[in-house]
Protein backbone atom coordinates (compact mmCIF):
# COMPACT_ATOMS: atom_id res chain seq x y z
CA UNK A 1 0.00 0.00 0.00
CA UNK A 2 1.66 3.31 -1.13
CA UNK A 3 1.38 6.18 1.13
CA UNK A 4 0.16 9.65 -0.34
CA UNK A 5 2.85 12.35 0.13
CA UNK A 6 0.41 14.08 3.24
CA UNK A 7 0.86 11.31 4.85
CA UNK A 8 4.74 10.79 4.46
CA UNK A 9 5.49 14.54 5.60
CA UNK A 10 2.94 13.87 8.57
CA UNK A 11 4.80 11.33 9.47
CA UNK A 12 8.39 12.95 8.70
CA UNK A 13 6.96 15.87 10.85
CA UNK A 14 5.70 13.43 13.55
CA UNK A 15 9.37 11.73 13.99
CA UNK A 16 11.30 15.33 13.71
CA UNK A 17 9.06 16.54 16.52
CA UNK A 18 10.03 13.94 18.44
CA UNK A 19 13.58 13.37 18.05
CA UNK A 20 13.42 17.60 19.17
CA UNK A 21 11.35 16.77 22.14
CA UNK A 22 14.27 14.27 23.10
CA UNK A 23 17.16 16.49 22.72
CA UNK A 24 17.09 19.14 25.87
CA UNK A 25 19.85 20.46 24.25
CA UNK A 26 17.97 21.93 21.42
CA UNK A 27 17.55 26.10 22.00
CA UNK A 28 14.35 27.62 22.31
CA UNK A 29 12.86 29.21 19.36
CA UNK A 30 9.28 29.44 20.39
CA UNK A 31 8.03 33.32 20.21
CA UNK A 32 5.96 33.84 23.50
CA UNK A 33 3.84 36.95 23.84
CA UNK A 34 4.35 39.17 27.17
CA UNK A 35 2.03 38.41 30.17
CA UNK A 36 1.94 41.45 32.44
CA UNK A 37 2.37 39.19 36.34
CA UNK A 38 1.79 42.52 38.11
CA UNK A 39 -0.24 42.05 41.32
CA UNK A 40 -3.36 44.39 41.68
CA UNK A 41 -4.33 45.45 45.31
CA UNK A 42 -7.53 43.81 44.39
CA UNK A 43 -5.49 40.55 42.85
CA UNK A 44 -4.14 40.15 46.46
CA UNK A 45 -6.97 41.48 48.84
CA UNK A 46 -8.83 38.25 46.64
CA UNK A 47 -5.82 35.80 47.62
CA UNK A 48 -5.59 36.88 50.85
CA UNK A 49 -9.62 36.37 51.10
CA UNK A 50 -9.37 33.02 49.32
CA UNK A 51 -6.71 32.05 51.67
CA UNK A 52 -8.43 32.96 54.79
CA UNK A 53 -5.63 34.46 56.27
CA UNK A 54 -7.96 37.88 56.40
CA UNK A 55 -8.68 38.46 60.22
Amino acid sequence: MALSKAAIRAIAIRRKNERNASNDNTPVRAKSAYVDTTMTPGMLAACVEAAGLQS
